[in-house]
């Protein structure tokens, strides 16, 4: 079983609600049954679960991202801690 940090249904929840459950990478609608949350900046390269770093993205379209892609597409304005 997978180890999900505390709250993170609510955080799931609460991203899709933001997001209106469209898919932040093809731009359609997400089933609310069936849907990922996606770092934008990969945990790798020093993202977090904060909320400005979580997408909804459909599994195949979540899955189709490798790091090396999304290292790539750093938002233009990234906190200094990057």
């Amino acid at each position: 079983m997978t180890y999900l940090p505390k709250g993170w249904k609510k955080t799931r929840l609460r991203i899709y609600a933001r997001d209106h459950g469209i898919c932040w990478v093809c731009g359609r609608l997400a089933s609310l049954d069936s849907y990922d949350l996606d770092h934008v900046i990969a945990r790798q390269y020093g993202g977090g679960d904060e909320d400005y770093n979580l997408r909804v993205a459909h599994p195949g379209c979540n899955r189709g991202r490798t790091p090396r892609r999304q290292k790539a597409r750093l938002p233009w304005s990234t906190p200094s801690r990057w």
